[in-house]
């Protein structure tokens, strides 16, 4: 990653990064992630936002992480996920960590950093 990735906090997804992935029909495929994400926000601040994993468009897994915050200031959330599926096409799988805020009262920013994401492939 060349550095911070801006979020938006409006309920727009922002895709955080994307993998292909080789796979044939029936094959089990483990995607393991892990992200951190920074939120910049005012006195009393209340904030809801979700990591979400897609396969090729469509939505596989999601992890949500609410907080009220009283104090101004900036908050690192760290998440990891692993998630195992079974490809359903014998080509090219794309994977996509896409954030998305739910709730965002007295966010002024936010920011994903430290972005990872694998696969393995089983027979």
């Amino acid at each position: 990653m060349a550095g911070p990735i801006a979020l938006t906090t409006t309920g727009t997804e922002t895709t955080v990064v994307t993998m292909n992935v080789p796979t044939t029909v029936g094959q089990n495929i483990k995607v393991d992630f892990a992200v951190s994400i920074d939120v910049v926000t005012t006195a009393n601040s209340n904030f809801t936002f979700q990591t979400r994993l897609y396969r090729n468009g469509t939505l596989i897994d999601t992890r949500a992480i609410q907080r009220s915050v009283s104090a101004a200031g900036t908050s690192r959330f760290p998440v990891a996920s692993t998630n195992v599926n079974t490809a359903a096409i014998t080509g090219t799988t794309t994977y996509e960590i896409r954030i998305a805020y739910t709730v965002a009262t007295n966010v002024a920013s936010s920011s994903a950093i430290n972005v990872d994401i694998n696969a393995i492939r089983f027979p």
